[in-house]
């Protein structure tokens, strides 16, 4: 209910909006456990939105709902060692979290993945499994993934050159 209550306040819906009450109810519920108030409060660190912008805070808000199972928070627990905001730069433990976001289906997992095997950035540099991720991200309606396989079609790479598919 907290949870809830908060996700009212953010996107004022049946109340005015109010990102201030918002983070109240989500951190109330954040420390009871609740996966996606952790999420969300790792968001809004990161976002600097209601609080003061903190990437440690956020990526440890991630992790807590991560561990439990939210595929948001795997994939923004991924994104955080991609890039090395609030966590040491590592590419394997972003992969580790990333993989678990694909497991359920996550577009902006999938994409990400997609770009870690197009570059080889932590794994030996794979074309076809960059396709591979990049396709299932492009069919979820992902822009991200649908520009990455336009460019794969543009320049060949793990697809055949076909500008026609590429200007799709």
């Amino acid at each position: 209910a907290q949870y809830l209550l908060g996700s009212a306040y953010f996107n004022g819906e049946g109340v005015a909006q109010d990102h201030v009450k918002a983070i109240r109810w989500f951190q109330k519920s954040a420390e009871q456990g609740n996966a996606d108030a952790q999420c969300m409060m790792g968001f809004m660190y990161a976002d600097g939105e209601s609080v003061v912008h903190d990437d440690v805070e956020s990526a440890e808000w991630y992790r807590m709902s991560a561990e439990q199972g939210d595929d948001d928070a795997q994939y923004s627990l991924g994104w955080a060692y991609y890039h090395g905001k609030g966590v040491a730069q590592d590419y394997g433990k972003a992969i580790k979290w990333l993989r678990k976001a694909v497991k359920q289906g996550n577009a902006n997992a999938q994409h990400l993945l997609g770009d870690i095997y197009y570059y080889g950035q932590g794994v030996a540099q794979d074309h076809v499994k960059a396709i591979k991720w990049f396709q299932k991200s492009a069919e979820q309606g992902d822009a991200g993934g649908q520009c990455a396989m336009g460019r794969a079609y543009y320049y060949g790479s793990g697809v055949d050159e076909d500008y026609t598919e590429a200007f799709k």
